[in-house]
C-alpha cells in the first residue's frame, strides 16, 4: 500500500481517515472506498 500521510479505521459510515500531522479529531473525513 505504501506509506500513508493518514490512518485509516473502520467505521459506521464507511473509512475515517485521520491525518497524523495534525490533533486527531478535527482533521478526518470520511471515505467510501469498498
Amino acid at each position: 500500500m505504501g506509506d500513508l500521510p493518514f490512518y485509516l479505521f473502520l467505521d459506521d459510515n464507511g473509512y475515517t481517515a485521520r491525518s497524523i500531522i495534525g490533533e486527531i479529531g478535527e482533521e478526518n473525513f470520511y471515505s467510501n472506498s469498498c
